[in-house]
């Protein structure tokens, strides 16, 4: 970071230019400076030093990116000092705290507007969510909103009521039957 900071301030303060000029104006400018502040005749200076010492960097492309590859490793070590390294107990937590939440529900009717009744694409988005344990609370969830008005049925969803209505009218005239 500390070399980004000095090139960045390099070409400010000392050739005037910015950080998006072109490699013709930075070497124009450099040039130009480096008439007036050449070591010979400035022995000791430090500004003379430093502009020595970026003249590797202006003259070669492919060190010019390697100080953008700084920035972005600069950017991960922030986040990963920003956040914390997520462990299977903190999502654990998190699934204990998320399932039948108000999040939960609202990010459900959400997914169920947003993909029209279609429950096997709302699996596939909604957080945490296993069609084996979810299905019947999810169509409770659905079912009062439906019936309280707040939600619109959909042709789809109204289709794989009356599957669920057939089987569980089979599987109960079967045990009837017996």
């Amino acid at each position: 970071m500390a070399l980004r900071k000095k090139f960045d301030w390099f070409l400010e303060h000392v050739l005037g230019v910015e950080k998006s000029t072109s490699q013709q104006e930075i070497k124009k400018a450099y040039y130009k400076l480096v008439l007036q502040l050449h070591p010979d005749k400035n022995p000791g200076d430090e500004v003379s030093l430093n502009i020595h010492s970026m003249i590797g960097i202006l003259g070669d492309e492919e060190k010019r990116a390697d100080l953008a590859g700084d920035v972005v490793q600069n950017l991960h070590e922030f986040f990963q000092a920003m956040y914390k390294n997520v462990t299977e107990v903190d999502i654990e937590d998190f699934e204990a705290n998320y399932r039948g939440s108000d999040s939960e529900k609202k990010y459900l009717i959400e997914l169920y507007k947003k993909y029209k009744g279609n429950m096997n694409r709302l699996f596939c988005s909604m957080l945490c969510s296993d069609t084996k344990l979810d299905s019947h609370c999810f169509k409770d969830i659905l079912d009062e909103e439906i019936a309280a008005g707040l939600l619109a049925t959909t042709p789809l969803r109204q289709k794989e009521i009356d599957l669920m209505r057939n089987e569980w009218a089979s599987y109960f005239g079967s045990l009837l039957k017996i």
